[in-house]
C-alpha cells in the first residue's frame, strides 16, 4: 500500500486533534464495554462446555401440572424419586449411560485421630454428592477436567464406604501427604480414599470437592430408596447419555411410561419427566443448579445487543465526525478525481485513515480492559483469574470489531458524498450542506436514543424488581439470625446447647430444625380424605422444634404450636397446604388424618400463614412441619439488635457472637463455630439480579454518555453548516427563542420518535425477563414516562448550550465571508 495514504491519514487526524481526541475517546469506551461484555458473556456460555459427550448430556427434570399453587400453570421442578434412576436405566435402551447424584449442603468432615494431622473438623458449606462411578464416564470435563492423579478412574465408588476427593480438597484434609486409603467420617460413617482427581473447573455448575459411593446411601443411609416412590429431594437428580440418533420425544414417552405404575393418584397423568439439555442447565433459573447460580437467556441476550449497541452509537459518532470532516474536503476529492484519480483511490484513502483511527482505539481499549476486568471481576460477577484465552474466535471477534468500526464510516461516506457526480462536488452549497437532507445522521441519533432509552427502561424496571424482592415480607423474620451446623444432634447436647445460649443476654431464642424457612429441599408424597374424596400432594417437608415458629415470627393461623406433650405424629401445615387439598375453612383441616409421612398416620394440630420458601423465583408450596429430633441438622439463633453487629471494624465478630462461640465449644469442644446470617443466604438468591442492575446502569450510562457525543458532534456540525442562514434570519429580524426553536426542533422530533418505539421494545423484553420471577412488580406508565423525560432532557441539555452560542453569535460574523 502507498505510505502516501498514511502520510495524508495522519494528516487529517492531526488537523482537527481536538475533535478527533472527543471521538476516539468514544471509540475507546465503546470497544472496552464491548470487550467486556464478550468477556462476561463467553464465560457465562462456557459451563459445562469441556464436556467430550457434552451435546448428547440431558439432565431428567420434572414438570407437574395442575397444582392450585401455580394458579393453573406448571410447576419446574429438579429432583427424581430415588428408585427412578435404575429404572430408567433398565426400562430405556436408548439411553446410552445413566447416573443419579445426591448433592449435600452444609456437611462436616471429621478426620480419626490417627489421621488428623491439622483440625479433626472441616466445614463444608456445599461440594459433598453422592454419586456413582458412572459420573466419571459422563463428565470428564474434556482436557482440562478430571484427570486422576490417584485412583483407578473407572472403577472407583462402585463400592460402599468409598471416595473421590479432589486434589484441593486432599490438601486440604491431609496436607500434601498421599490421601489414598485415608478414612474420612462423614454422617457418622467412615469412607476410605480411593482415588484423587483434579480440581474441577470454577465454570461448571457441578462444583463437587467430595463424591460418596452412591450404594452407601442406598444400603445404610436410606434402605428403603429403592422402593420409596413417595419421598422427592431436588438434591436427588438424574442425568443421562442419549445415543447420537434417539430421538427425544419418543425417550421423554418412555420416561413417562416408565413412571406411570408407581405414580399415586392421578400424578400418572399430570406429571411428566423431561430432558433438559446440559447446556440449558445453567441457563434456567425456574430448574436451577448445584451451582445456585443461573443466568438466563434472556440477559445474556440483553447483554449481547447491549455491546453490539453500544458499538454500534460508538461507531455512528465516529462516522458522523467522519463524514464531516470528508464534506469539507469535498472540493480537494473533486480536484483529485478531475486529474485522473480514481474512486477507487479515493476510497482506499478514505479506508487507511478510517481503520487506522480504529486500530488505534482497538489497542487502547485492549490496553484498558485487562486491568479493568482484573480490578472489577466481582461486579461483572466472574471469577478473578478468568480471561477469554486467545483462539480463533476471540481473534475473528478483535477483527469484527476493528473491520467493522472502519469501514462502517467510509461506506456510509463513500455513498453520501456521491463520488460520480463531480458537479455535486464542486457547487458551492449543495443539499447536504444545509442539514435538512442528512438522513444518516438523523437515523443513527434516532438510533441511538431507542437503544438508550431501551436500557434506561430496563434498568428502572430491573431496580424496582429488586426493591420489591427486598420490600417483600417473606413471612418470617431474617433479621438478626445466624445459622450453625450441628456437629451431632444428640438431645442432651441440645438441651445443654440450648440452656447455655438463653443464659446470655444479647440472644432472643434458640431453635433446632433440619432446615431454615428460606430453603426446600426435602419433599414427600402425602394422603388425605376431604369430604370422602382422597388427595394426594406433593408436600414440602421441615423437621422443627416448638421454638421455630416464635424464633422466625411465623403467623400461627389456627391450632398450636408444637410442645412437649406432643406426639411426634402431630404436625402443622401452611396455608397453601389447605388451597391445594381443597379445604376452605382453617379449621376443618385441624384434626384431619394424612398418610404417608408415619405408619400410623399424622395429624394436623395447627395452621400457619404462607411464607416463601426459597426465592420469589418460586411459587408459594404447601408445607408440612414435623417434629423429628433426629431429622435436626442445624441450630438458629436470634441475636438482639442492640450492641449486635455482624462485623468490627477489626473484622471480628461482635460482642454477642464471641460468647456464643464460647458456649458453643463448650458444647462441642472439637468442632468450630462457623456460621452464616440467614440475611446473606437470602441475598444470594438474586446475586445475578444484582449483578445485572449493575451492568446495566454502568452500560446504560455508557450509552448515555455516547450518545452526548453523538449529538454534541452532530449539532456542532449542523449550527456550522447553518451559520449563513442562522445570520440571514437574526438580519431580518428573527429573535434568539425562534433561532433557538428553529435549531433544536429536529432533535426533539428524532428523540420523540425512538420513544416511541423504544416502548413496545422495552415493555417486550422486560415482560420476558419479569417471567422468571414468581412474583414480580408491575411495569407502571410512569416508568416509561420517566425514560423518556430523562432523554428529553439529556437532548435540551445537550444541544441548548451550542445552540445559545449560534443564536446569540454577532450576525456580521456569519456573513463577512460572503
Amino acid at each position: 500500500m502507498n505510505r502516501n495514504y498514511f502520510k495524508v491519514a495522519l494528516r487529517r487526524i492531526s488537523r482537527n486533534y481536538k475533535s478527533t481526541l472527543i471521538i476516539f475517546c468514544g471509540l475507546v469506551i465503546g470497544l472496552s464495554s464491548c470487550m467486556i461484555l464478550y468477556t462476561k458473556i463467553s464465560y457465562e456460555l462456557s459451563f459445562d462446555r469441556s464436556h467430550t459427550q457434552r451435546k448428547n448430556i440431558y439432565r431428567v427434570v420434572r414438570v407437574t401440572s395442575g397444582l392450585e399453587y401455580t394458579s393453573g400453570g406448571l410447576e419446574y421442578r429438579t429432583g427424581v424419586h430415588f428408585p427412578y434412576p435404575a429404572e430408567i436405566r433398565k426400562n430405556i435402551p436408548e439411553l446410552k449411560n445413566v447416573t443419579a447424584m445426591f448433592y449435600l449442603y452444609g456437611q462436616k468432615i471429621l478426620l480419626p485421630a490417627a489421621d488428623s494431622l491439622s483440625e479433626k473438623s472441616f466445614d463444608f458449606d456445599d461440594g459433598i454428592v453422592f454419586t456413582e462411578p458412572s459420573f466419571f464416564e459422563i463428565f470428564d470435563y474434556g482436557r482440562e477436567g478430571s484427570e486422576w492423579i490417584a485412583g483407578e478412574g473407572k472403577k472407583v465408588l462402585d463400592r460402599p464406604y468409598t471416595a473421590v476427593l479432589t486434589e484441593g480438597t486432599a490438601q486440604r484434609l491431609f496436607l500434601n501427604k498421599n490421601a489414598i486409603g485415608r478414612i474420612i467420617d462423614v454422617f457418622g460413617t467412615r469412607f476410605t480414599v480411593e482415588g484423587v482427581i483434579k480440581d474441577t473447573p470454577q465454570n461448571s455448575d457441578f462444583p463437587f470437592r467430595v463424591f460418596l459411593s452412591m450404594a452407601t446411601f442406598y444400603e445404610k443411609l436410606y434402605p428403603s430408596s429403592l422402593t420409596d416412590w413417595g419421598s422427592l429431594s431436588d438434591g436427588y437428580q438424574c442425568y443421562v447419555v442419549l445415543n447420537k440418533r434417539s430421538n427425544i420425544k419418543s425417550i421423554e414417552e418412555k420416561l413417562k411410561e416408565t413412571y406411570g405404575p408407581h405414580a399415586t393418584g392421578d400424578y400418572a397423568e399430570r406429571r411428566l419427566f423431561k430432558l433438559q439439555p446440559l447446556a440449558q442447565v445453567h441457563k434456567e433459573a425456574k430448574f436451577g443448579n448445584y451451582n445456585v447460580r443461573t443466568v438466563s437467556s434472556g440477559l445474556i441476550l440483553a447483554l449481547t445487543l447491549t455491546g453490539f449497541f453500544i458499538f454500534l452509537i460508538a461507531c455512528f459518532n465516529y462516522s458522523n465526525f467522519f463524514l464531516a470532516e470528508t464534506f469539507r474536503q469535498k472540493k480537494q476529492i473533486a480536484l483529485k478525481l478531475i486529474l485522473g484519480s480514481k474512486s477507487a483511490s479515493i476510497l482506499l484513502q478514505l479506508l487507511t485513515e478510517s481503520v487506522l483511527v480504529n486500530l488505534m482505539a482497538l489497542i487502547f481499549s485492549l490496553q484498558l480492559t485487562f486491568p479493568l476486568i482484573r480490578n472489577f471481576y466481582s461486579f461483572i460477577d466472574i471469577p478473578e483469574d478468568y480471561f477469554p484465552k486467545l483462539n480463533l474466535s476471540v481473534v475473528l471477534f478483535l477483527l469484527g470489531l476493528l473491520l467493522a468500526g472502519g469501514i462502517l464510516s467510509v461506506i456510509f461516506s463513500f455513498i453520501t458524498l456521491k463520488l460520480k457526480s463531480l458537479s455535486a462536488l464542486l457547487k458551492r452549497i449543495d443539499s447536504h450542506d444545509s442539514g435538512k437532507e442528512n438522513n444518516f445522521g438523523k437515523g443513527s441519533v434516532i438510533l441511538q436514543f431507542i437503544v438508550a432509552q431501551t436500557v434506561i427502561i430496563a434498568t428502572l424496571i430491573i431496580f424496582k424488581q429488586i426493591y420489591f424482592i427486598n420490600h417483600t415480607n417473606l413471612g418470617y423474620n431474617t433479621r438478626n439470625i445466624i445459622i450453625a451446623q450441628l456437629p451431632d444432634n444428640t438431645p442432651s447436647r441440645l438441651s445443654t446447647l440450648t440452656n447455655e445460649l438463653n443464659s446470655v443476654s444479647g440472644i432472643k431464642g434458640v431453635s433446632f430444625s433440619s432446615i431454615s424457612p428460606s430453603q426446600s429441599t426435602s419433599w414427600s408424597s402425602i394422603t388425605l380424605f376431604n369430604n370422602n374424596e382422597r388427595k394426594d400432594v406433593d408436600v414440602e417437608i421441615k423437621s422443627v422444634d416448638s421454638s421455630f415458629i416464635g424464633l422466625y415470627a411465623i403467623n400461627l393461623h389456627a391450632g398450636h404450636n408444637f410442645s412437649s406433650s406432643d406426639t411426634a405424629s402431630s404436625v402443622i401445615v401452611n396455608e397453601e397446604f389447605l388451597i391445594e387439598t381443597g379445604y376452605k375453612n382453617i379449621n376443618d383441616v385441624l384434626g384431619t388424618r394424612i398418610m404417608g409421612l408415619d405408619q400410623r398416620g399424622s395429624i394436623i394440630t395447627g395452621v400457619v400463614s404462607d411464607f416463601y420458601s426459597g426465592s420469589l423465583h418460586e411459587q408459594i408450596r404447601p408445607c408440612v412441619f414435623i417434629n423429628n429430633p433426629a431429622r435436626y441438622g442445624i441450630a438458629s439463633i436470634g441475636l438482639s439488635s442492640q450492641g449486635t453487629g455482624r462485623r468490627t471494624k477489626a473484622g471480628l465478630p461482635g460482642s454477642d457472637l464471641v460468647k456464643v462461640s464460647e458456649l458453643w465449644k463448650k458444647v462441642f469442644p472439637d468442632q468450630p463455630f462457623n456460621y452464616y446470617y440467614l440475611s446473606d443466604r437470602i441475598e444470594d438468591y438474586y446475586r445475578s439480579e444484582h449483578k445485572a442492575l449493575n451492568l446495566f446502569v454502568l452500560f446504560a450510562s455508557i450509552t448515555i454518555f455516547l450518545c452526548i457525543l453523538g449529538i454534541l458532534g452532530l449539532s456542532l456540525s449542523m449550527n456550522e453548516r447553518r451559520t449563513k442562514e442562522i445570520g440571514i434570519r437574526k438580519v431580518n429580524g428573527a429573535e434568539v427563542y425562534e433561532i433557538l426553536a428553529l435549531l433544536n426542533i429536529d432533535f426533539l422530533k428524532w428523540v420523540v420518535a425512538a420513544f416511541i418505539v423504544a416502548i413496545p421494545v422495552s415493555w417486550f423484553a422486560m415482560h420476558k425477563w419479569l417471567q422468571n420471577f414468581a412474583y414480580k412488580t408491575q411495569m407502571n406508565w410512569w416508568i416509561f414516562a420517566l425514560a423518556g423525560l430523562l432523554a428529553l432532557c439529556i437532548v435540551l441539555l445537550t444541544v441548548s448550550w451550542q445552540s445559545w452560542r449560534a443564536a446569540t453569535r454577532n450576525p456580521v460574523e456569519a456573513l463577512r465571508y460572503e
